[in-house]
Protein backbone atom coordinates (compact mmCIF):
# COMPACT_ATOMS: atom_id res chain seq x y z
CA UNK A 1 0.00 0.00 0.00
CA UNK A 2 2.81 2.42 0.81
CA UNK A 3 4.53 1.83 -2.40
CA UNK A 4 1.73 2.23 -4.33
CA UNK A 5 1.40 6.29 -2.44
CA UNK A 6 4.79 6.59 -3.24
CA UNK A 7 4.41 5.76 -7.11
CA UNK A 8 1.76 8.07 -7.09
CA UNK A 9 3.45 10.66 -5.59
CA UNK A 10 6.27 10.53 -7.56
CA UNK A 11 3.66 10.49 -10.71
CA UNK A 12 1.61 13.79 -9.10
CA UNK A 13 5.10 15.46 -8.83
CA UNK A 14 7.12 14.87 -11.61
CA UNK A 15 8.46 17.60 -13.61
CA UNK A 16 6.89 17.22 -17.23
CA UNK A 17 10.15 17.14 -19.78
CA UNK A 18 10.19 19.93 -22.02
CA UNK A 19 10.48 19.32 -25.96
CA UNK A 20 13.30 19.95 -27.49
CA UNK A 21 13.92 23.90 -27.96
CA UNK A 22 15.25 23.49 -31.46
CA UNK A 23 11.59 22.06 -32.65
CA UNK A 24 9.97 25.29 -30.85
CA UNK A 25 12.15 27.61 -32.29
CA UNK A 26 11.92 25.78 -36.03
CA UNK A 27 8.19 26.29 -35.93
CA UNK A 28 8.08 29.85 -34.60
CA UNK A 29 10.80 31.13 -36.28
CA UNK A 30 9.34 34.85 -36.61
CA UNK A 31 9.57 34.70 -33.04
CA UNK A 32 12.79 33.34 -32.41
CA UNK A 33 14.99 34.47 -35.47
CA UNK A 34 17.33 37.26 -34.60
CA UNK A 35 16.51 37.86 -30.93
CA UNK A 36 19.63 38.37 -28.44
CA UNK A 37 21.50 35.47 -26.33
CA UNK A 38 21.85 37.19 -23.75
CA UNK A 39 24.60 34.56 -22.07
CA UNK A 40 26.93 32.90 -24.02
CA UNK A 41 30.64 34.75 -24.20
CA UNK A 42 33.30 33.45 -26.29
CA UNK A 43 36.75 34.63 -27.07
CA UNK A 44 35.86 38.01 -26.06
CA UNK A 45 32.41 38.10 -28.24
CA UNK A 46 29.15 38.02 -25.98
CA UNK A 47 26.48 38.97 -28.51
CA UNK A 48 24.86 36.55 -29.85
CA UNK A 49 21.94 36.34 -31.88
CA UNK A 50 19.18 33.68 -32.80
CA UNK A 51 20.05 32.70 -36.72
CA UNK A 52 18.41 29.37 -37.52
CA UNK A 53 17.33 25.46 -36.21
CA UNK A 54 17.23 22.58 -37.86
CA UNK A 55 14.72 20.99 -35.71
CA UNK A 56 17.46 19.19 -33.94
CA UNK A 57 20.09 22.06 -32.95
CA UNK A 58 19.54 25.62 -32.52
CA UNK A 59 22.13 28.03 -34.44
CA UNK A 60 23.07 31.32 -33.18
CA UNK A 61 25.47 33.82 -35.40
CA UNK A 62 27.71 36.22 -34.12
CA UNK A 63 26.01 39.77 -34.07
CA UNK A 64 28.60 41.94 -35.63
CA UNK A 65 31.63 41.54 -37.60
CA UNK A 66 34.65 39.78 -35.28
CA UNK A 67 37.83 41.20 -35.11
CA UNK A 68 40.85 40.32 -37.63
CA UNK A 69 42.89 39.64 -34.55
CA UNK A 70 40.29 37.17 -33.32
CA UNK A 71 40.03 34.81 -35.95
CA UNK A 72 41.88 31.65 -35.93
CA UNK A 73 45.07 30.14 -36.64
CA UNK A 74 45.39 27.00 -39.21
CA UNK A 75 47.47 24.14 -37.76
CA UNK A 76 50.29 25.06 -40.22
CA UNK A 77 50.17 28.48 -38.05
CA UNK A 78 48.66 31.19 -40.51
CA UNK A 79 45.84 33.33 -40.41
CA UNK A 80 43.43 35.73 -42.45
CA UNK A 81 45.10 39.11 -42.13
CA UNK A 82 43.50 43.03 -43.15
CA UNK A 83 44.63 44.19 -46.11
CA UNK A 84 42.02 46.75 -46.61
CA UNK A 85 42.33 49.76 -43.83
CA UNK A 86 39.26 51.31 -44.89
CA UNK A 87 37.44 47.88 -44.16
CA UNK A 88 39.16 47.52 -40.62
CA UNK A 89 37.35 44.38 -39.79
CA UNK A 90 37.77 42.66 -42.91
CA UNK A 91 40.23 39.77 -44.25
CA UNK A 92 40.69 37.39 -46.99
CA UNK A 93 41.98 33.73 -47.42
CA UNK A 94 45.26 34.63 -49.08
CA UNK A 95 47.34 33.90 -45.78
CA UNK A 96 45.82 30.49 -45.47
CA UNK A 97 44.50 29.08 -49.02
CA UNK A 98 47.63 26.83 -49.33
CA UNK A 99 46.95 24.85 -45.96
CA UNK A 100 43.89 23.15 -47.01
CA UNK A 101 43.77 20.96 -50.07
CA UNK A 102 40.00 21.38 -50.23
CA UNK A 103 36.64 19.31 -49.83
CA UNK A 104 38.93 16.18 -48.60
CA UNK A 105 39.57 18.04 -45.38
CA UNK A 106 35.91 18.28 -44.56
CA UNK A 107 35.25 14.71 -43.32
CA UNK A 108 32.84 15.36 -40.39
CA UNK A 109 29.20 14.16 -41.54
CA UNK A 110 27.35 17.36 -39.37
CA UNK A 111 29.90 19.90 -41.39
CA UNK A 112 28.88 18.16 -44.54
CA UNK A 113 24.94 17.98 -43.74
CA UNK A 114 25.27 22.08 -43.37
CA UNK A 115 26.76 22.18 -47.50
CA UNK A 116 24.72 19.34 -48.49
CA UNK A 117 23.58 19.27 -51.83
CA UNK A 118 27.49 20.08 -52.69
CA UNK A 119 28.97 17.29 -50.63
CA UNK A 120 26.29 14.91 -51.73
CA UNK A 121 27.33 16.17 -55.29
CA UNK A 122 30.73 15.15 -54.98
CA UNK A 123 29.64 12.07 -53.29
CA UNK A 124 27.30 10.50 -56.39
CA UNK A 125 30.33 11.56 -58.60
CA UNK A 126 32.89 10.30 -56.74
CA UNK A 127 34.64 13.16 -56.80
CA UNK A 128 36.90 15.71 -54.61
CA UNK A 129 37.70 19.33 -55.13
CA UNK A 130 40.89 20.77 -54.86
CA UNK A 131 39.35 24.41 -56.15
CA UNK A 132 40.54 27.55 -54.21
CA UNK A 133 37.41 28.42 -53.43
CA UNK A 134 37.04 24.86 -51.35
CA UNK A 135 40.44 25.62 -49.67
CA UNK A 136 38.79 28.84 -48.45
CA UNK A 137 35.74 26.86 -47.48
CA UNK A 138 37.65 24.69 -45.18
CA UNK A 139 39.36 27.09 -43.26
CA UNK A 140 35.88 27.94 -42.77
CA UNK A 141 34.41 24.79 -41.68
CA UNK A 142 37.36 24.20 -39.68
CA UNK A 143 36.24 23.39 -36.23
CA UNK A 144 39.30 22.54 -34.75
CA UNK A 145 40.47 25.90 -34.98
CA UNK A 146 37.38 27.99 -34.74
CA UNK A 147 36.68 26.54 -31.13
CA UNK A 148 37.92 29.37 -29.82
CA UNK A 149 34.44 30.10 -30.02
CA UNK A 150 33.05 27.31 -28.46
CA UNK A 151 31.41 27.00 -24.75
CA UNK A 152 30.67 24.04 -22.85
CA UNK A 153 27.01 24.86 -24.52
CA UNK A 154 28.02 24.58 -28.59
CA UNK A 155 28.47 21.79 -30.17
CA UNK A 156 30.75 23.13 -32.82
CA UNK A 157 31.00 26.24 -34.49
CA UNK A 158 32.11 27.34 -37.86
CA UNK A 159 33.67 30.54 -39.17
CA UNK A 160 30.10 31.46 -40.48
CA UNK A 161 26.41 30.11 -42.04
CA UNK A 162 26.60 28.56 -45.39
CA UNK A 163 24.56 29.20 -48.69
CA UNK A 164 22.63 26.24 -47.99
CA UNK A 165 21.42 27.13 -44.55
CA UNK A 166 21.15 31.02 -45.24
CA UNK A 167 18.48 30.31 -47.64
CA UNK A 168 16.78 27.86 -45.11
CA UNK A 169 16.17 30.60 -42.74
CA UNK A 170 15.61 33.64 -44.25
CA UNK A 171 12.94 31.43 -46.20
CA UNK A 172 11.53 30.47 -42.59
CA UNK A 173 11.27 33.84 -41.17
CA UNK A 174 9.33 35.18 -44.17
CA UNK A 175 7.67 32.77 -45.26
CA UNK A 176 4.41 34.64 -44.54
CA UNK A 177 5.76 36.60 -47.31
CA UNK A 178 5.95 34.44 -49.76
CA UNK A 179 10.00 34.27 -49.82
CA UNK A 180 10.93 30.78 -51.05
CA UNK A 181 15.10 30.77 -51.71
CA UNK A 182 17.01 28.08 -52.45
CA UNK A 183 20.43 26.84 -53.06
CA UNK A 184 21.76 23.98 -54.76
CA UNK A 185 25.11 22.44 -56.30
CA UNK A 186 24.97 21.13 -59.60
CA UNK A 187 28.89 20.75 -60.23
CA UNK A 188 32.59 20.54 -58.21
CA UNK A 189 32.19 24.87 -58.75
CA UNK A 190 30.06 25.49 -56.34
CA UNK A 191 26.61 26.70 -56.03
CA UNK A 192 23.51 29.09 -57.90
CA UNK A 193 21.12 30.12 -55.87
CA UNK A 194 17.43 30.57 -56.75
CA UNK A 195 14.62 33.67 -55.72
CA UNK A 196 11.85 31.49 -57.05
CA UNK A 197 11.52 28.10 -55.36
CA UNK A 198 13.90 27.09 -57.93
CA UNK A 199 11.90 27.45 -61.14
CA UNK A 200 14.83 29.70 -62.16
CA UNK A 201 18.86 29.85 -61.17
CA UNK A 202 21.47 31.82 -61.01
CA UNK A 203 25.18 32.71 -59.31
CA UNK A 204 23.94 35.75 -57.62
CA UNK A 205 20.90 38.46 -56.87
CA UNK A 206 21.25 42.14 -56.35
CA UNK A 207 18.81 42.82 -53.12
CA UNK A 208 17.90 39.69 -52.24
CA UNK A 209 17.59 40.13 -48.69
CA UNK A 210 16.39 43.01 -46.64
CA UNK A 211 18.79 45.78 -45.53
CA UNK A 212 16.91 46.46 -42.61
CA UNK A 213 17.15 43.00 -41.32
CA UNK A 214 20.73 43.03 -39.57
CA UNK A 215 20.67 39.22 -38.74
CA UNK A 216 21.52 38.52 -42.45
CA UNK A 217 22.46 41.98 -43.75
CA UNK A 218 25.37 44.52 -41.93
CA UNK A 219 26.14 47.86 -43.38
CA UNK A 220 29.32 48.74 -44.47
CA UNK A 221 29.87 51.06 -41.58
CA UNK A 222 30.44 47.94 -39.57
CA UNK A 223 33.78 47.30 -40.34
CA UNK A 224 33.77 44.82 -43.67
CA UNK A 225 31.37 45.49 -46.46
CA UNK A 226 29.81 41.97 -46.88
CA UNK A 227 29.52 38.92 -44.85
CA UNK A 228 31.81 35.58 -46.07
CA UNK A 229 29.49 32.18 -46.38
CA UNK A 230 31.38 28.91 -46.09
CA UNK A 231 30.23 27.61 -49.67
CA UNK A 232 31.88 28.01 -52.65
CA UNK A 233 30.07 29.49 -55.51
CA UNK A 234 29.42 28.40 -59.35
CA UNK A 235 30.69 31.37 -60.95
CA UNK A 236 34.19 30.33 -60.55
CA UNK A 237 36.40 27.93 -58.69
CA UNK A 238 38.24 30.46 -56.77
CA UNK A 239 34.43 32.11 -56.00
CA UNK A 240 33.43 31.78 -52.56
CA UNK A 241 29.88 33.70 -51.34
CA UNK A 242 28.87 36.19 -49.18
CA UNK A 243 26.11 38.69 -48.38
CA UNK A 244 26.66 42.34 -49.47
CA UNK A 245 25.68 45.11 -47.21
CA UNK A 246 23.15 46.37 -49.87
CA UNK A 247 21.26 42.62 -49.38
CA UNK A 248 22.81 40.99 -52.49
CA UNK A 249 23.75 37.43 -52.57
CA UNK A 250 27.12 37.57 -54.60
CA UNK A 251 30.22 35.95 -55.15
CA UNK A 252 33.74 36.83 -55.39
CA UNK A 253 37.31 35.50 -55.48
CA UNK A 254 39.00 34.49 -52.20
CA UNK A 255 41.42 37.66 -52.12
CA UNK A 256 38.33 39.72 -51.98
CA UNK A 257 39.70 42.61 -49.26
CA UNK A 258 36.45 43.47 -48.37
CA UNK A 259 34.53 40.81 -46.76
CA UNK A 260 34.33 39.81 -43.39
CA UNK A 261 33.47 36.59 -40.59
CA UNK A 262 30.74 36.19 -38.38
CA UNK A 263 31.28 32.65 -36.56
CA UNK A 264 28.32 30.22 -36.38
CA UNK A 265 27.52 28.23 -32.93
CA UNK A 266 25.59 25.05 -33.50
CA UNK A 267 24.03 24.67 -29.69
CA UNK A 268 24.08 21.39 -28.27
CA UNK A 269 20.43 19.44 -29.08
CA UNK A 270 19.62 19.01 -25.09
CA UNK A 271 19.65 23.27 -24.10
CA UNK A 272 17.01 25.04 -23.61
CA UNK A 273 16.41 28.81 -23.71
CA UNK A 274 14.28 31.32 -21.32
CA UNK A 275 13.22 34.42 -21.92
CA UNK A 276 15.30 36.75 -20.48
CA UNK A 277 14.77 40.34 -21.49
CA UNK A 278 14.24 41.45 -24.95
CA UNK A 279 16.80 38.32 -25.92
CA UNK A 280 16.41 34.07 -24.44
CA UNK A 281 19.24 32.94 -21.80
CA UNK A 282 20.82 29.23 -23.04
CA UNK A 283 20.23 26.67 -19.84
Amino acid sequence: ENEKKWLTDMTITAKPVPPPIAEEVKENATTYYGKKITNYSANGVTDWKIFHSDGSNVYIIATDYVDVSKLPTTSAGHKPANTNSSRPKAAPFNNIINDYSGSSNITDKRIKAINKSYFDYLEKNNMVSKNSNMKAVAYMLDTGIWSSFKTDKAEYVVGGPTVEMLMATYSKKYKADGVDYRAQATSSTGYQISKDGGANWETWYGGMLSKSDSLYVLPSSNGAAAMWLASPSASNASNVMYVNYSGSMDNNGYNYADLGFRPLVCLKSDIQLEADGDGYKIK
